[in-house]
């Protein structure tokens, strides 16, 4: 428990927030109706400290590749900075070809 949980953007559909019986150590019942829809639809997920702390959404076209992350809660500089770290890793392994690369925060009035 004392262990500190890196970023994690996570894909739709990710096996961490789908194979567990109780996910309320991941996500609050709230923030679980927020992440999946009623048809079943799990939107891409961002943990922060190891607990979801919003949305992600990548955007990718043939000349730019964009990842928005929308945060429920206030996210330290630390936090934002790991986000934005590890959203370019994700945007150099999906579109590797695509030369402009952008970690955004959508929303975040914090």
């Amino acid at each position: 428990p004392a262990t500190p949980a890196p970023v994690r953007i996570l894909a739709p559909y990710d096996n961490v927030l789908l194979s567990h019986a109780d996910r309320s150590r991941l996500i609050s019942d709230e923030n679980r109706r927020r992440i999946m829809t009623q048809n079943g639809i799990v939107k891409p997920a961002v943990l922060v400290g190891g607990t979801v702390a919003g949305i992600a959404d990548l955007n990718v076209t043939k000349h730019a590749a964009a990842l928005n992350i929308t945060p429920w809660r206030r996210l330290t500089a630390s936090n934002r900075s790991a986000l934005e770290t590890e959203g370019l890793r994700l945007l150099d392994f999906t579109a590797p070809t695509t030369g402009d690369h952008r970690v955004r925060f959508v929303g975040d009035d914090h």
